[in-house]
């Protein structure tokens, strides 16, 4: 009979370090996944940030667009879909590439 019971214990007391270990990895796992969040808003307010006064500044004064920034606009629009792909649940970042798309369309 101890010995029905000191495995039981023992098959408790392991079951429940097990659960503790799943608990504390997926609150890491979503600590993670909250820090990549960040990171990519972060990455993508910058290329807002770089891309948005030039691209405004383009098509408002519906400028001859230049080679070079022809490439600068195709760059950018690689980098908005990057985005969108690897962030397809994501709505900034899908945003991001209609933004991008409506603006290379736009006269």
């Amino acid at each position: 009979m101890a010995v029905v019971v000191t495995a039981g214990v023992s098959a408790v007391v392991a079951l429940t370090r097990g659960l503790v270990a799943v608990v504390k990895e997926q609150k890491r796992t979503q600590l993670a996944r909250e820090a990549e969040g960040r990171r990519r808003r972060q990455a993508q307010e910058a290329l807002d940030a770089l891309t948005s006064p030039l691209v405004e500044e383009w098509l408002t004064k519906r400028m001859h667009v230049a080679p070079e920034h022809e490439q600068f606009l195709r760059q950018a629009l690689k980098a908005y879909e990057d985005f969108g792909a690897d962030t397809e649940q994501d709505e900034e970042a899908r945003g991001g590439v209609a933004r991008a798309v409506h603006n290379r369309r736009s006269p």
